[in-house]
C-alpha cells in the first residue's frame, strides 16, 4: 500500500508544489480541445477514415449511450457535489488550528499567481495600510470635520456604521469559527457553479441561454413550432417514437431539431468540474502534507480502552491517510474519466465554435472562484 501511494503523491507534489501551477493548468484543457480538433482533422483527411460505412462515433466507447457518458457524464452533477462535500469535511476535520506550519502556499495568498489582483484586494491592503499608519486616534482635521457635518450627514453615517457593525459581526463570527467560514465559503462556490450552469444550460427567466442562442442562430424544432426548445423537442420525439411501437406506424416523420448552433454541454461541464476539483483537491493535499510534517499531531480517540486494556485508539495521521487516499482514488477516476469523455467530444461531436464556445463558458467560474477572487474563497489561509 506504501509502495502503491508513493506514485500518485509524487505526482500531486510535482504538480501542487509548482509555484505556476494553477496558472498553468488553465491552459490543459484548451491544449487538449487543440489536440482534438488536430485528431479530427486527421481522422477526416484520411482515406482509411473517410468511408462513409465507418462512423467511429458508433464504436461502443465513444457513442452516447457508452458507460462513461451515462455513469460518468449523467451523474456528473451528484458526483462532483459529493466530491466536494468530502474534500470539504476533511478539511473542516483534520485542519488542524494549532499547526506550527501554514496550511496555504505562496500562490493562494494575495500576492502570489500570475494574473493580477483584485480592486478589493487592493483596497483592502490600502485600508489595512491606513490603519496600521493612523492608528485608533482621530486626526484633528477629522474631528472638525465631524463638528461641522449637518444633521442628515450624521443620520446616514450612522447608518451605515450599523451596516459596518453588522458586517464587522459576521467578520468576527467567522473569524472566531473558521470550521463554520469554510462551510459556508464552499457552499458559495457550489452555488455560484450550478447556477451559471443552471442558467447556460437549464433555464434563464424561461429558455436558458444555450437554447435562446440556438434557436438566434436559426435552429428550431422540425415541427414548426417555434415555441419548443431543444429539449422540449427531444422529449416529444422521444414520445413519438414510444407511439409508433405502439401502434407499429411507421408513417410518421420522426420529429428532430434542425439548424443552428448547439453549443457543447459536455465541453461546459466537464471542463468545469475537473478544473475545480483539481484545485479543490489541493485543499486537502495540503492539509495532508502540512499535517504530516508537523512534530505536533494531535490524535483522536476513535476507540475506548477494552477491558483487557488494549488502548484501540487510532492516531490522528492514520485516519487522516487513510481518508486522503480514499479521496485521492476517487479524485484520479473522476478526473481521468471526465477527461477522456471530454477529448472524446473534442474529437467525435459538435462544431469548432461550439466546442470553443462551451469550454470558454466552463472554464469561467474556475477563473472567477480561484484567481480572481482567490483571497475571498481560500479556505486554507
Amino acid at each position: 500500500m506504501n509502495q502503491l501511494s508513493k506514485f500518485p503523491l509524487s505526482i500531486l507534489k510535482a504538480g501542487y508544489d509548482n509555484p505556476n501551477f494553477k496558472s498553468r493548468l488553465l491552459f490543459f484543457f484548451p491544449g487538449l480541445l487543440l489536440i482534438g480538433l488536430t485528431a479530427r482533422f486527421i481522422i477526416h483527411s484520411s482515406i482509411f477514415f473517410n468511408n462513409p460505412s465507418l462512423d467511429l462515433s458508433k464504436l461502443p466507447i465513444l457513442n452516447s449511450s457508452s458507460f462513461l457518458n451515462t455513469y460518468l457524464a449523467g451523474t456528473s452533477f451528484q458526483l462532483f457535489t459529493s466530491s466536494i462535500v468530502f474534500i470539504s469535511l476533511f478539511v473542516v476535520f483534520f485542519k488542524n488550528p494549532r499547526s506550527g506550519l501554514e496550511y496555504v502556499d505562496g500562490e493562494d495568498t494575495e500576492s502570489g499567481g500570475l494574473l493580477p489582483l483584485t480592486t478589493h484586494d487592493l483596497n483592502h491592503r490600502i485600508d489595512s495600510n491606513a490603519t496600521s499608519t493612523t492608528g485608533a486616534n482621530p486626526q484633528p482635521q477629522q474631528l472638525s470635520r465631524s463638528r461641522s457635518q449637518s444633521p442628515s450627514q450624521t443620520q446616514s453615517q450612522s447608518t451605515q456604521v450599523v451596516g459596518i457593525k453588522r458586517i464587522n459581526g459576521l467578520q468576527r463570527f467567522l473569524h472566531n469559527n473558521p470550521k463554520a467560514e469554510i462551510v459556508l465559503k464552499q457552499a458559495i462556490k457550489l452555488i455560484i457553479t450550478f447556477t451559471w450552469i443552471y442558467a447556460l444550460m437549464l433555464w434563464f427567466f424561461g429558455d436558458s441561454l444555450f437554447d435562446r442562442f440556438l434557436k438566434y442562430t436559426g435552429g428550431m424544432c422540425s415541427n414548426g413550432d417555434k415555441n419548443l426548445n431543444y429539449r422540449q423537442c427531444r422529449n416529444l420525439n422521444k414520445l413519438q417514437l414510444q407511439q409508433q411501437a405502439d401502434d407499429s406506424d411507421d408513417s410518421i416523420e420522426p420529429i428532430k431539431w434542425v439548424g443552428g448552433v448547439k453549443l457543447s454541454g459536455h465541453s461546459l461541464i466537464l471542463s468545469c468540474f475537473t478544473m475545480s476539483l483539481i484545485y479543490e483537491f489541493k485543499n486537502c493535499y495540503r492539509v495532508y502534507v502540512v499535517n504530516k510534517l508537523n512534530d505536533n499531531v494531535s490524535h483522536l480517540n476513535f476507540g475506548s480502552t477494552a477491558s483487557s486494556g488494549v488502548n484501540t485508539s487510532i492516531s490522528f495521521m492514520k485516519v487522516s491517510s487513510w481518508i486522503f487516499y480514499s479521496l485521492l482514488a476517487l479524485f484520479i477516476f473522476y478526473c481521468c474519466c471526465w477527461t477522456i469523455l471530454f477529448s472524446i467530444t473534442a474529437v467525435f461531436y459538435h462544431t469548432v465554435i461550439e466546442k470553443i464556445v462551451g469550454l470558454s463558458c466552463g472554464l469561467f467560474i474556475p477563473y472567477l472562484i480561484y484567481f480572481r477572487f482567490r483571497s475571498f474563497f481560500n479556505i486554507l489561509d
